[in-house]
């Protein structure tokens, strides 16, 4: 009779331990849930509206001191450089900072005249137009004057290169 209750006593005391180490594990991933949502990894944090009408996390642009206006994601754009006999491409994407809210929705009425300039006007550049910090300011200079150019209800303040990939 006590080598009975000995084998009776055995699986309880698993049982218990396997509720312990899933009780564990279950801990565990709402943690790590938690502070990936508390961090912005899965959708928490600000959120930026882009001119396609997808949100976007908060962007931090580096070191400017100067504080952001409202701020849109535009569209990623990929063209072939200006490279006889090259196959080398760029992927870039801008971040503008707008004059006011409204300016959004006119981006995304007109938005296929921007992107058609923006795609002539970056697939005109050669590789040497592309590669130094004075490019890439020249380009944001350019790329702003040509969007402004097609808006009547907001200005373009400024433009920020989130992505720039040479292939």
């Amino acid at each position: 009779m006590a080598d009975e209750e000995k084998t009776q006593a055995a699986p309880a005391g698993n049982k218990t331990l396997i509720i312990v180490v899933i009780a564990g594990f279950v801990i565990l991933i709402v943690v790590v849930l938690g502070v990936f949502f508390m961090s912005g990894a899965l959708g928490g944090g600000k959120k930026q509206t882009s001119a396609s009408g997808q949100q976007s996390g908060p962007v931090n642009h580096g070191g400017n001191a100067q504080a952001l206006g409202h701020t849109i994601v535009f569209d990623t754009l990929i063209v072939n450089l200006n490279e006889p006999g090259g196959t080398r491409y760029l992927k870039v994407k801008f971040n503008l900072e707008v004059s006011n809210k409204s300016i959004e929705e006119e981006l995304k009425k007109k938005m296929i005249p921007i992107r058609d300039s923006l795609i002539m006007y970056l697939s005109s550049l050669t590789l040497s137009e592309t590669q130094s910090v004075e490019a890439k300011k020249k380009i944001k200079t350019n790329v702003k004057s040509r969007m402004n150019a097609e808006l009547q209800s907001g200005r373009i303040s400024r433009v920020f290169i989130e992505e720039f990939v040479i292939q």
